[in-house]
């Protein structure tokens, strides 16, 4: 493989794995600084980070770029924070300063072990380094707020909490769906099994869920000879077995 062609890997990879996490971060982190550069009346200090923040925009519909976007904006992202850093270092802001380090850091971690992934895709089981570091991330950003916004700091945690719990309800919820449509397929197998078919149909729709990170496995299909629906009908003691 040349150098051209690990370049748009990485890109590839780069634009797969550089999802909701690092996103936000990058942008609720850069309009806290702009809110708190525009309070302080330091606007000298928003020219290079919002100049950066529009090539980053501008790169993706520059048809040069396309197969080079996703590594220029990484790079630009590391870029911008580190000048946000600057800017509190030369200030002598400690606080602030080692807070957007911290940002500043999990982007360029995130970055090498992406870079260092052998896979264009990476399955969610396997991405909880992106979590732990998205949660670090979230408290430096909390701790951002808790200084910009000193009058709302219980109004911002009865929403941060609020929010956890209406996701756990809903995590749950869909848990207990699947849970529903699994024993409603084990109940339909019997009923074919005692019937005496030994050619299994169940729902489709048994296999998926309104929570879209619930599973990131292979599904039965409609093809009876292609696993994993062979294995499901050795599991299940019947000749063929599809979900349609």
């Amino acid at each position: 493989m040349s150098l051209h062609d690990k370049i748009i890997k990485i890109n590839k990879v780069y634009g797969y794995l550089t999802k909701s996490i690092i996103i936000s971060l990058f942008h609720i982190g850069l309009l806290l600084f702009i809110y708190e550069r525009y309070k302080s009346k330091k606007f000298n200090d928003l020219i290079m980070p919002l100049a950066l923040t529009f090539i980053l925009y501008a790169i993706k519909y520059i048809a040069f770029f396309e197969n080079y976007k996703y590594i220029a904006s990484a790079f630009l992202f590391i870029v911008i924070y580190f000048r946000i850093y600057i800017s509190y270092k030369n200030e002598r802001n400690k606080t602030f300063a080692q807070l957007y380090l911290y940002i500043l850091a999990i982007f360029i971690i995130f970055y090498i072990i992406v870079t260092s992934t052998l896979q264009v895709t990476l399955p969610y089981r396997a991405r909880f380094f992106a979590s732990l570091l998205g949660i670090i991330g979230y408290i430096c950003l909390y701790n951002i707020s808790l200084i910009i916004f000193p009058n709302i700091v219980k109004k911002l945690q009865y929403t941060i909490f609020s929010i956890c719990i209406l996701y756990m309800i809903f995590i749950v919820s869909a848990y207990v769906n699947m849970l529903y449509k699994w024993n409603d397929m084990l109940s339909s197998i019997e009923q074919q099994k005692n019937a005496g078919l030994q050619d299994i149909v169940v729902s489709n729709k048994t296999f998926h869920s309104f929570y879209k990170n619930y599973g990131d496995w292979l599904n039965p299909g409609s093809d009876t000879e292609v696993w994993p629906n062979t294995i499901y009908a050795k599991y299940f003691g019947v000749r063929t077995f599809k979900a349609e």
